[in-house]
């Protein structure tokens, strides 16, 4: 296959609607990584967040990047600092919030497995 046809070409999900055929690669990729957290099978040998490859947290952090000035709150403009990577503002709001966490924890709060800390704003669902 093409590399254009990855870039142009459409799946379909639930979730996200239409999506280019790289992203809903990505899209399963990341229901497996995740959803294998989620189990809580540590205890048992299971991954945990820390144990995510840092090829998927690379692509975790880009692709979450991609859709998260459509989650922050109107009002609110987020910095994340995570401290192994730049820095990255997201929103137009007067009011800045800093997320000065690692790259990890960072991930868990804004794919919703944590709540954060309580200064961080609450972001509205994936679209």
């Amino acid at each position: 296959m093409q590399v254009d046809v990855w870039r142009t070409g459409l799946g379909h999900t639930a979730t996200y609607g239409l999506t280019t055929l790289a992203d809903l690669v990505f899209l399963r990729w990341r229901e497996t990584e995740i959803h294998l957290v989620d189990l809580d099978l540590a205890d048992l040998g299971g991954p945990g967040w820390a144990d995510l490859s840092p090829a998927y947290v690379q692509a975790e952090w880009e692709w979450t990047l991609r859709g998260l000035p459509a989650r922050v709150p109107p009002e609110i403009t987020v910095v994340l600092a995570p401290g192994d990577r730049p820095s990255t503002a997201v929103g137009r709001g007067q009011r800045r919030v800093v997320v000065d966490a690692p790259t990890r924890p960072t991930l868990r709060w804004l794919a919703g497995r944590d709540p954060g800390r309580p200064d961080w704003p609450t972001l509205a669902p994936w679209e």
